[in-house]
């Protein structure tokens, strides 16, 4: 009896991987320690991908025709920046607002004075990860700085906005972050937290270190060094001396699991989070009120999010809704390692790609089965 192989007829975009390049001597176009997790992790997926039916087609250093994607059978095996980046400035333009809940915001030209003496602002430079280059605004004095930092040019090409300041539940910041597969699928979610709670006036700001590697190129280390020195280095003479506002894990945050079969445990702090956003601490799960708004984000994202894309909520503290902040390129692997590693920090990050690229295998299979 002939059996069909899962993946069969599934056409899969995929990086070449480097020949005769030693990864203890990787090139600068290699010299990010995110791009060397996607080779460790492809040299196992693509076989894999291979031994399950699907047809590999290679691509140099990941950059492909988002055409491609427009059939329905091509997946890509990791994320395309630019078509992350499209669908998250589609998101924000309100070109996919059906069903989707979104904070205000205005661009940083268009603000008026008496706009800061009503409710305070966060000011996002969009692109930079981890956390960089979020600040909150709440004076007329701190947008004038943010305004003129920008028509001096201090920002350079990075695009920027403002967009409203909500309030969670509990005593710390918090957003919801759930992992999105390239059929739509949510991989993981959890609720994360900040380090320091809201009681604790201006924590001590993680400064980036001057290591490309944690960035995605030169280039955007530079954007986040500059953003840095301007708002965030006393003598300079946009300083904002902003509120920590931030949950990100890269800025000392943590995540409380939402769903997976292997969760870490939880805290009593973490309980007591839990419970301020009325969710059960003894079988937490995502909000319905998120889950609704995934099929429009997913279609949004579309296919160019490769083994997963990071989109972004918070909880507002008082009338329960749950804007969607934006959309990240890349994943946060903490995430993923809370909902299906029991949490184990000591897992590298290419093998949590590899589990990531295992499920979504499994995904694009049950898709076609259904289909």
């Amino acid at each position: 009896m002939n059996t069909v192989s899962p993946l069969e007829g599934v056409k899969l975009l995929a990086p070449t991987l480097l020949e005769g390049v030693a990864r203890s001597r990787m090139t600068s176009m290699l010299d990010d320690q995110d791009e060397i997790n996607r080779q460790l992790a492809g040299e196992v997926l693509i076989p894999h991908a291979q031994r399950l039916g699907a047809v590999i087609l290679n691509d140099r250093n990941g950059h492909f025709n988002p055409a491609l994607l427009d059939d329905p059978d091509t997946f890509t095996l990791f994320s395309s920046q630019d078509s992350v980046e499209a669908s998250d400035r589609a998101i924000r333009s309100g070109v996919f607002d059906d069903g989707l809940t979104r904070p205000g915001a205005i661009h940083i030209e268009d603000c008026a004075d008496n706009d800061f003496l009503r409710r305070p602002y966060v000011f996002s430079a969009v692109h930079l990860q981890g956390g960089t280059g979020k600040y909150l605004i709440e004076s007329v004095r701190q947008a004038r700085r943010v305004r003129q930092a920008y028509r001096d040019g201090k920002l350079g090409d990075e695009e920027c906005e403002l967009r409203e300041f909500i309030s969670t539940p509990s005593d710390r910041y918090t957003s919801y972050r759930v992992v999105l597969g390239p059929t739509g699928e949510a991989l993981a979610a959890g609720l994360i937290y900040s380090g320091h709670t809201k009681a604790f006036w201006r924590p001590k700001r993680i400064q980036t270190q001057a290591r490309p590697s944690l960035g995605r190129t030169l280039a955007s280390f530079e954007d986040r060094r500059r953003v840095c020195a301007a708002f965030e280095y006393p003598d300079s003479p946009y300083f904002l001396d902003a509120k920590d506002v931030r949950s990100n894990m890269a800025q000392g945050g943590d995540c409380i699991p939402l769903m997976g079969d292997n969760r870490r445990p939880i805290s009593d702090i973490e309980r007591r989070i839990l419970r301020a956003h009325d969710i059960d601490p003894d079988r937490p799960a995502l909000p319905e009120g998120i889950w609704r708004q995934l099929p429009t984000v997913s279609r949004a994202i579309g296919k160019g999010c490769g083994l997963g894309a990071g989109a972004d909520f918070v909880q507002h503290a008082t009338d329960g809704r749950y804007p969607l902040l934006e959309v990240n390129h890349g994943i946060e692997l903490g995430t993923y390692r809370a909902c299906w590693s029991g949490g184990d920090r000591s897992e590298k990050d290419y093998q949590s790609n590899i589990a990531l690229g295992m499920r979504m295998f499994d995904a694009i299979a049950k898709t076609r089965q259904h289909a």
